[in-house]
């Protein structure tokens, strides 16, 4: 073989294994990329979940919740009400001595002292009169009438659009005082509702403060 041939041959096998380094590189680059990708991918869908099971947990933290106090055991809880559509209330009352309807209203202050009258009038920043949570003007702690049965319990559960669990609302129920009356409310007696005494008591916390 002439000097010509051999850089010839040399000249080609150069090229030669060029290539096959080009397409090893092309293929460990690809082969990079896709994993690169693939990682990505993974991370961005655990961190929408891990972002979605965050909110859901805010969400389901939302509440302000009472313990009674006085003549009355148990619990009230407010929370957003489904689909957004104002405030749920959850009541879950025992010890209740005279059974029938018991008046409740939210009152002023998250105080709950002596004979409760501590907690101050109802709860009412629209100044308006006392009335049906239902009908017309009333005040904002206005809660309506509450059926104790014969083992003097009531377990119910109500909506109230008036309502707000936003603590920048005005209408906002934490903070507060929920009272249980001796007595039905007649929704006419200013500014009372001729409820009677005050039996029982809870002061209202957000629990996610």
């Amino acid at each position: 073989m002439n000097s010509c041939e051999s850089k010839l041959c040399q000249a080609v096998y150069l090229i030669g294994t060029s290539l096959a380094c080009m397409n090893i590189k092309k293929e460990f680059y690809m082969k990079n990329v896709l994993t690169t990708l693939s990682f990505s991918l993974l991370l961005s869908v655990g961190c929408a979940a891990q972002m979605q099971k965050e909110n859901q947990t805010k969400t389901d933290e939302i509440a302000v919740r009472g313990m009674l106090r006085g003549q009355a055991d148990g619990e009230v809880i407010f929370t957003e009400a489904p689909k957004g559509e104002g405030v749920q209330m959850i009541v879950n009352i025992t010890g209740l001595k005279k059974p029938g309807f018991h008046a409740m209203h939210i009152h002023e202050k998250p105080v709950c002292d002596g004979s409760f009258t501590s907690a101050g009038g109802h709860f009412n920043p629209t100044d308006t009169k006392h009335g049906h949570p239902a009908e017309g003007k009333h005040h904002v702690g206005d809660l309506g009438n509450f059926r104790a049965n014969t083992t003097g319990s009531i377990v119910e559960t109500r909506v109230y659009k008036h309502l707000s669990m936003n603590p920048t609302d005005k209408n906002y129920v934490g903070n507060r005082a929920l009272i249980v009356h001796s007595k039905a409310d007649d929704y006419a007696t200013q500014p009372t509702g001729g409820a009677g005494s005050r039996i029982g008591c809870a002061i209202l916390q957000n629990t996610a403060e």
